[in-house]
């Protein structure tokens, strides 16, 4: 076995249980980044910086938009919620506080997420109604369609989309909806 120019951080072990399969082609210096998707660099050290990049923590604030699936008002409800992006997961929170929902009509769902979510996988979570939807018999879910950017809202027990309750003004509901991306 030949090494050649190996440096290993501090603590760092480097062993096979098996000498007999084990061949090291080439070490790649932590940091460094691949040139043209040359995987042949693809080592422990070079996935780990990978790893670590992808993974890194964001968050911020988003704009929700209210809408009606068959009519709005000539200006939408916004309200400002947070976000934090932990890998390919996004967790939002957003409270709809003291609204006015006079005008708007049929399906309601919010939209303007930050980052749209990953086809084939929906993102489930929590809302608390105070006046906002009606038609449900059960629990209200948030719902983030696969691939899509908004947030729609279902009856625990179904899959039906739910609809404003008695329009007006004074209205509350927050929503709190993890998803992947």
């Amino acid at each position: 076995i030949i090494y050649e120019n190996v440096l290993l951080d501090s603590g760092a072990t480097f062993g096979f249980d098996d000498f007999s399969s084990a061949t090291v082609d080439r070490i790649q210096a932590s940091g460094s980044s691949f040139a043209d998707n040359d995987t042949s660099l693809m080592t422990s050290a070079a996935i780990e910086d990978k790893i670590a990049a992808d993974t890194s923590l964001a968050s911020g604030t988003w704009t929700a938009t209210l809408n009606g699936g068959t009519s709005n008002p000539g200006s939408k409800v916004t309200a400002t919620g947070h976000y934090a992006r932990m890998g390919g997961m996004v967790h939002v929170q957003v409270d709809f506080d003291n609204v006015d929902t006079s005008n708007y009509a049929g399906t309601i769902f919010s939209s303007g997420l930050p980052v749209a979510a990953k086809s084939g996988t929906d993102g489930l979570g929590v809302v608390h109604n105070n006046n906002m939807i009606s038609g449900a018999n059960d629990s209200v879910q948030a719902l983030v369609p696969a691939t899509g950017s908004v947030i729609r809202f279902i009856e625990n027990s179904s899959d039906n989309l739910l609809e404003f309750g008695t329009v007006g003004t004074g209205k509350h509901f927050s929503i709190a909806v993890t998803y992947l991306v």
